[in-house]
C-alpha cells in the first residue's frame, strides 16, 4: 500500500494538523492488519488463553472441555491422549448447512507439511471433537498417507 498524503488545511496550526496526521497514519495501518485471524485456546474454568490447540490440550486435565477460537493452527500435530471435548468456533453448526459455506468465522487446523501428514493424533476414548475445518497446505514424503486426523 502507498503512501497517503493527507495536505495541511490553512488557517489550523501545523502541530494540531501534523497530530491529526499521525493519528490518521496508525489508523490506515491499523487497517491493513484487520485481515489477519489469530487463535487462541481456552480450558473452561481455567483463566489462561492458550496460542494453540496443542498447548491447550498439554494443559487440559482428563474431561476437561477446550474452547478454541476462530483462527488457523498451523503448529503441528496435536496429541490427544486423554479424555476431552473440544469445540471449535463452529462446535455446533453442521458443516453442511448454509451458515459454514462462506468459510469465515471457522477453527482451522492446518496441516503444513514436512512433518506428521495429519492434524489430530487420538489415543484416547471419549474424545469429542467438534467445529473444525483441517486443511493441508505443505507436501509430504508419503501423500497417500495423509489424514486429518488419525484414531489409534
Amino acid at each position: 500500500m502507498g503512501h497517503r498524503h493527507i495536505p495541511l488545511e490553512p488557517g489550523k496550526p501545523k502541530v494540531r494538523q501534523a497530530t491529526a496526521r499521525c493519528r490518521r497514519a496508525a489508523f490506515l495501518a491499523a487497517e491493513r492488519l484487520e485481515g489477519r485471524v489469530l487463535l487462541a485456546a481456552h480450558i473452561v474454568g481455567d483463566p489462561t488463553v492458550y496460542s494453540n490447540l496443542a498447548a491447550a490440550v498439554s494443559a487440559a486435565s482428563a474431561g476437561a472441555v477446550i474452547n478454541v477460537d476462530a483462527g488457523t493452527d498451523s503448529s503441528g500435530p496435536t496429541v490427544i491422549n486423554k479424555t476431552l471435548t473440544i469445540h471449535g468456533a463452529q462446535g455446533g453448526v453442521d458443516a453442511r448447512s448454509n451458515a459454514r459455506q462462506s468459510g469465515t468465522g471457522e477453527t482451522i487446523l492446518n496441516v503444513p507439511g514436512g512433518g506428521a501428514p495429519y492434524a489430530l493424533d487420538i489415543t484416547a476414548n471419549d474424545v469429542t471433537i467438534d467445529g473444525f475445518t483441517i486443511t493441508s497446505t505443505g507436501t509430504f514424503t508419503y501423500p497417500n498417507q495423509e489424514a486429518g486426523i488419525v484414531l489409534a
